[in-house]
């Protein structure tokens, strides 16, 4: 490489920042697509589980035993799942913004280990400790029990702390419609979620709402999260 030839490769291309870098088609964005095409797939099946119960009349609060057993799988598949997406989104944000990706990444974490805690205890422990007949022992492990150790790991994972991570995430997104619909997507989650942990606190109905945030709102953020990467794939992106 010649001296000028040197001088050009250091020049700025044209349109874009020095820092930029093409990312077109990159594992981030793979990585990232798919994870959140998975989460939608799961959760919309869930979802529409639910809706058909209760076309039908048949959804009771506590869940049959079947419902409960799909529901933990599907916990158990979304929780690891929302951490590799929310560290796609994390790395692929401006690193001028990198202190609320980071944030929203910690805190989905947080939310990852308290559902996946409960979901495998249900898994396990509940399920076969019901088989044996053990249901007074097991009382206050039981995921949606009113007094349930469980149900309140349960709701400061998907409320409390998803809550916040919504809300930190809900800056990253500014630049297209898709980004802005999921921006407001992300508000809307995380209020719904603190008033949820919050509305368990006082013992009030209204911590019911959150049922709201992780089953449709959140279908809708990962549905969009999943356009948003394919696009990148597509078109490519720039980190920043």
């Amino acid at each position: 490489m010649t001296v000028i030839e040197g001088v050009i490769h250091l020049l700025p291309r044209k349109g874009l920042p020095r820092t930029a870098v093409h990312r077109k088609g990159s594992a981030v964005d793979w990585l990232g697509f798919l994870s959140a095409l998975a989460i939608t797939v799961v959760g919309v099946a869930y979802v529409a589980l639910l809706g058909a119960l209760a076309v039908l009349g048949q959804l009771v609060m506590p869940p049959t035993q079947p419902v409960q057993l799909f529901g933990g799988i599907v916990t158990i598949i979304a929780a690891p799942l929302l951490v590799i997406l929310m560290a796609c989104v994390h790395e692929t944000s401006p690193r001028t913004l990198h202190v609320y990706s980071l944030s929203a990444l910690v805190f989905t974490v947080l939310f990852a280990a308290m559902v996946s805690i409960n979901r495998y205890v249900q898994l396990t422990v509940i399920r076969q400790g019901m088989t044996r007949g053990a249901v007074e022992e097991l009382k206050i492990f039981l995921p949606y029990g009113s007094d349930s150790v469980m149900f309140s790991l349960e709701i400061l994972g998907w409320g409390f702390f998803m809550g916040i991570a919504a809300l930190c995430a809900a800056p990253l997104f500014t630049a297209t419609t898709v980004d802005r619909w999921l921006r407001g997507l992300f508000i809307t989650y995380g209020a719904l979620g603190l008033t949820s942990a919050l509305g368990l606190v006082l013992a009030s109905p209204i911590s019911a709402v959150g049922f709201m945030a992780w089953g449709p709102v959140l279908d809708a953020i990962t549905g969009l999260l999943a356009v948003r990467f394919w696009r990148n794939m597509r078109t490519g992106g720039f980190e920043r």
